[in-house]
């Protein structure tokens, strides 16, 4: 949508940010919107598409698109994060890239029904 509706954003954009809120873009590709123009809205972050993360461990094109991605946050100073890392060797990979990147995804733990996260939350709040 911001690609579509970026000159409406702006506004928006600029209200949110002024209000100590910080925006993020999810499901991130780099196709139809740069991180530059991202950057100038105000972003701070983006969330790249788990359909780059996943398979990066065996798809050499994927790979190459996650760290052009990468290569595309640290040069407009922005964060990332991947979404949809699901084992050790994805996650080595992005980390031996750059260990700054940040990541998320069922090799660190699988999604959780509503009761069993409160679960998890409570057993954590106790330590």
């Amino acid at each position: 949508e911001i690609a579509n509706h970026y000159e409406e954003f702006k506004p928006i954009a600029k209200q949110i940010s002024s209000n100590g809120i910080a925006l993020i873009c999810d499901k991130y590709s780099g196709n139809k919107v740069y991180a530059e123009k991202l950057k100038s809205l105000g972003f701070s972050e983006f969330k790249v598409d788990r359909f780059i993360s996943s398979h990066i461990d065996s798809d050499a094109t994927k790979y190459n698109a996650a760290k052009s991605l990468i290569d595309e946050a640290k040069n407009n100073d922005m964060n990332i994060c991947f979404v949809g890392v699901e084992n050790g060797d994805q996650f080595n990979l992005l980390r031996d890239y750059n260990n700054n990147v940040r990541i998320q995804g069922y090799y660190f733990y699988r999604p959780l029904e509503k009761n069993a996260f409160i679960e998890v939350l409570r057993d954590n709040s106790k330590n």
